[in-house]
């Protein structure tokens, strides 16, 4: 590849690898005003004020720490320092939980995952049961269709 012209196009392309490193290199500039950015929504996300708002936060944050390890790959967290990010963005009880029950060697998917299940298991006791569907059954509790 030679040059990139002034309106985007490839001049001499031969390669087409090489031609789209070039274009990658325009028109997704890596500045450190952007990387900057990008390290700040990672290690101070919004904290989390209601359980049943957890998940969409974990969620949002992992892909933000997802984002920041693609393009500033020099900025990946360590697990201890995204356990103790997540730790600060979630609601006390959730912070109690880790403080009184992280060990050495904890990942963050473990704990992310038994986050996951504590909260889901809380906001479904605080809302109530989940309906279930009951057609299927006859008088007696047994199921129509044969299983």
């Amino acid at each position: 590849v030679e040059s990139v012209g002034s309106g985007g196009g490839v001049k001499g392309a031969g390669q087409g690898f090489e031609a789209w490193q070039k274009l990658n290199k325009k028109f997704n500039p890596k500045t450190m005003a952007r990387s900057l950015r990008l390290i700040c929504e990672a290690v101070n996300p919004q904290k989390v004020v209601h359980l049943r708002d957890v998940e969409q936060a974990m969620n949002r944050w992992e892909e933000k720490v997802k984002r920041l390890k693609i393009e500033c790959q020099e900025a990946a967290l360590p697990e201890g320092i995204k356990i103790g990010i997540l730790t600060s963005f979630l609601p006390m009880a959730m912070q109690d939980y880790i403080y009184t029950n992280v060990e050495k060697g904890t990942t963050y998917d473990i704990l992310a995952s038994r986050i996951r299940s504590i909260v889901s298991n809380k906001v479904s006791i605080e809302h109530g049961a989940a309906p279930m569907d009951v057609g299927g059954l006859d008088g007696h509790g047994l199921a129509l269709i044969p299983i």
